[in-house]
Formats: C-alpha cells, structure tokens, sequence
C-alpha cells in the first residue's frame, strides 16, 4: 500500500517530531551495541517547522568524543529519550569511524517527513 500525506500532515508530523525534541535536544552517534560514541547538543530552541520541513538549529560541537564507529544516529530529547533514528547513508558524514577524543562538528540538519 504506497501512503502519501499532503502538505498539512507533513506540518503536523514536523510540529509533532519539534514538541516531542523539545528544548536543548541533541544528536547522537551510536554503536551497532548502541554504545553512545559522541553527542552534539541542540540549542534551547531545538528548530523551526517550515513547508513540511524541521530544520534543527545549529548544533554545539563534541570536543571530546567516546569514539568508536558510527551504526546509527539518533535524536533524543535532553534527557536521552530517542526521538527518531537514521543511518549514516541518510546524511553527508565524513567518516563512520569517530577516534577517542575527537571533535564532531554537525553544521545542518532537515527532518523530512514522508510525502
């Protein structure tokens, strides 16, 4: 069955995804264990909802990374409650392999709910 939704569930789905992130949410690398690898924190205002789109704000750098190799990102609200997941191929990474004591930099990041 191919599901589409118009532009106002889309809205609703990126308002929805905002609330549930809440304020000072964060982005985190995980293991294929779910071993926390960095975390690079969202600002109070975690982002806007624009035409079906939430564009989180700009991310806080990890200047000292865990380490290990990235399976799957998450973002989780600020007490670590996962929000949504996604998988390195879903976004531009540098590299999978993050090493102990790194700096992460994220620069932008777009949820995009299913058209």
């Amino acid at each position: 069955m191919a599901v589409t939704h118009v532009t106002a569930t889309r809205n609703a789905i990126s308002d929805a995804v905002l609330v549930a992130v809440g304020n000072s949410g964060q982005l985190t690398g995980r293991s294929s264990g779910d071993a926390e690898i960095f975390t690079c924190t969202l600002p109070t205002t975690s982002g806007t909802v624009g035409a079906t789109d939430l564009t989180f704000g700009t991310f806080s750098d990890d200047t000292n990374a865990t380490g290990g190799t990235v399976a799957h990102l998450r973002i989780e609200n600020s007490g670590g409650t996962e929000i949504f997941r996604f998988v390195p191929g879903d976004i531009t990474i540098s590299s999978t392999v993050i090493a102990a004591s790194d700096t992460v930099q994220c620069s932008s990041l777009v949820y995009q709910p299913p058209a």
